[in-house]
């Protein structure tokens, strides 16, 4: 399936389960103020669920998080750690583990 059906779908997952809201947005053509109906979710925020849910089970299963950020890194096809990380750490408390940020520097 191609990324326009993927988005599609979850557009219409959305609207089924009633997860929309009315977003405002300017007419670049008038300058009018537009009210439409969104998701409030995308096909994108599977990929941020995905990375999260995995780099949590990975850690569950004892695995240590350069490792759990190294196979996130790699299951998300980025070429660079900090591309992972720089996504998808704040989206979990890493930072209050001590000495994480010299262990993610030295695996990148």
């Amino acid at each position: 399936m191609k990324i326009p059906g993927v988005t599609e779908m979850m557009k219409r997952a959305c609207a089924g389960a009633g997860l929309i809201e009315q977003r405002a947005r300017t007419d670049p053509i008038t300058g009018h103020a537009v009210v439409k109906a969104a998701a409030k979710f995308s096909d994108h925020s599977l990929r941020h669920t995905y990375a999260v849910m995995t780099w949590y089970a990975l850690l569950a299963a004892g695995h240590d998080e350069a490792y759990a950020w190294k196979y996130v890194q790699h299951q998300l096809g980025h070429s660079q750690l900090a591309t992972t990380t720089d996504t998808y750490l704040k989206h979990v408390s890493v930072w209050a583990t001590p000495g994480l940020t010299a262990v993610i520097k030295s695996v990148r």
